[in-house]
């Protein structure tokens, strides 16, 4: 069951994914369970990038060494951040 919805999230973010540009706006989607933020970044933006939706933020490390890889022959990248949504009643 997990696999599969893994799959289907992974299919629509490639769906979502194929249409955007780099560092438009982050894309949410959200169920009644679920959260899951889209967007395709430059890698010049992603040291400090913070990623937010409605129900919480994803940051990457500011320091120069998280800047050190390269993307390898690739001029976007795309970032995934899924968060289970959590009720409080």
């Amino acid at each position: 069951m997990v696999n599969r919805c893994m799959q289907l999230l992974s299919t629509v973010s490639d769906a979502v994914l194929a249409v955007r540009l780099p560092d438009e706006e982050a894309i949410s989607i959200q169920t009644g369970d679920l959260s899951f933020t889209l967007a395709r970044y430059t890698p010049a933006r992603l040291q400090g990038l913070k990623i937010k939706s409605d129900n919480g933020s994803f940051v990457l490390p500011v320091d120069s060494k998280a800047s050190d890889f390269q993307v390898a022959n690739n001029s976007f990248v795309d970032a995934q951040v899924i968060m289970p949504i959590v009720s409080n009643k």
